[in-house]
């Protein structure tokens, strides 16, 4: 058989195309491999240092462990919602702390129909060396919130330790805020309250109640991203911990939201998750918002269709779904975020939590007890009423 030139060429250039992306194929196998050899090699080495390819794999290390997976106890995962619009405006900010894995983990309560509850004596942790005082909740994570005056509460997410020290280190810079504006003070001054004055257009007086959030996220990025510039700074190490703050505006009298990431990029938001298992967090949220959105699509056109499309979630339709929020919904929201975002996620990687129903069961209760959450609202502009802070527990 002759083969003519034309087909010839065909079959040449066949073969060349082929050639072509198995060449490309292997190289970015080759390069992909490249890349997880440098970041191996490059990044338990400090945040300074850049690797042949430019990046800084130590930065990246450190940002991607801000974001514990479901599963690690010993972390910590905090958010954050503002809700409501106008004199009803108020925001909700949850967490659930972390739990040291050297606790022995007493599991004989898991198959038994005892509800848990506050006289419940079977606890899920143990500390190994036992402390007697009564008032002392053995049982009791630390909380990944603080409240730092009568208009800030701050909430960490991220490794435990580094959560810990990022939470400490929040308290430290409000207190030298004030000491800095107010000539300097002593410790129990700082966290005194002294009222309000008719003259100060309802902000209140006294302790460290003139921090504002967004003069104390500033410097907490400031700090952030001091270490990962220098060595030996005396803002030490990058944490791998983010934090979300919840402030009143002085100017506005509105709720500002707040977020500090671990490289010093921060900014403001309606709504966010830091830490254990934040994007399944967020995802629970928009889930919710997508729900809605369906729902009220279905009313508006008078069917009940199950097999229709999912309806795009945007920054919009977030914003209006949280304004028409009531405090008690906002509260259910923002629990149920966090531990159907967590309990999602181990499920997934998890295939006992699918078929046992006791061990699902005792997990959801579990984390509902470690719950911590800080209701924040703001007084009504022009009116001396104190701003209002509640914290809630489970």
């Amino acid at each position: 058989m002759i083969i003519t030139s034309s087909r010839r060429s065909f079959s040449t250039a066949i073969c060349a195309a082929v050639a072509f992306l198995y060449i490309q194929l292997v190289s970015v196998v080759a390069s992909s491999a490249a890349e997880a050899l440098e970041a191996a090699r490059f990044g338990p080495l400090p945040p300074t240092v850049f690797a042949p390819g430019g990046r800084l794999h130590g930065v990246e290390r450190v940002a991607r462990e801000a974001y514990p997976p479901a599963n690690d106890e010993s972390s910590c995962a905090c958010i954050a919602l503002r809700c409501g619009s106008g004199d009803d405006q108020f925001a909700i900010i949850s967490g659930i702390g972390a739990i040291s894995p050297f606790l022995h983990r007493d599991e004989s309560h898991l198959f038994s129909d005892d509800t848990i509850n506050d006289t419940d004596k079977n606890n899920d942790y143990i500390p190994l060396v036992l402390d007697y005082e009564e008032n002392y909740d053995h049982d009791a994570p630390l909380s990944p919130l603080s409240i730092i005056s009568p208009t800030v509460v701050v909430g960490v997410g991220g490794r435990g330790i580094d959560s810990a020290v990022l939470l400490r280190r929040a308290e430290e810079v409000s207190l030298a805020i004030y000491k800095s504006d107010n000539g300097g003070v002593e410790w129990f001054m700082s966290h005194s309250l002294e009222g309000i004055s008719a003259d100060s257009h309802c902000i209140p007086i006294g302790g460290a109640a003139r921090v504002e959030a967004k003069a104390l996220v500033r410097k907490l990025a400031d700090m952030a991203q001091s270490s990962t510039q220098s060595l030996g700074s005396k803002s030490g190490r990058m944490l791998s911990s983010s934090l979300l703050a919840i402030g009143i505006n002085d100017i506005s009298g509105n709720v500002d939201i707040w977020r500090v990431d671990p490289t010093g990029q921060f900014w403001s938001l309606d709504a966010g998750a830091v830490g254990r298992a934040a994007i399944e967090i967020e995802a629970e949220l928009l889930n919710e918002v997508r729900q809605r959105l369906k729902k009220n699509d279905q009313e508006k056109h008078d069917v009940k269709d199950e097999q229709q499309k999912q309806p795009d979630v945007s920054n919009t339709d977030v914003k209006t779904y949280l304004s028409s929020l009531k405090v008690e919904d906002a509260l259910t929201l923002a629990n149920d975020c966090i531990i159907n975002g967590i309990v999602s996620s181990m499920k997934r990687n998890d295939p006992n939590l699918h078929s046992n129903g006791l061990l699902f069961s005792s997990l959801d209760k579990g984390l509902r007890k470690r719950l911590k959450t800080a209701i924040v609202r703001p007084a009504p502009f022009g009116m001396t009423r104190t701003n209002s802070i509640e914290l809630v527990r489970g």
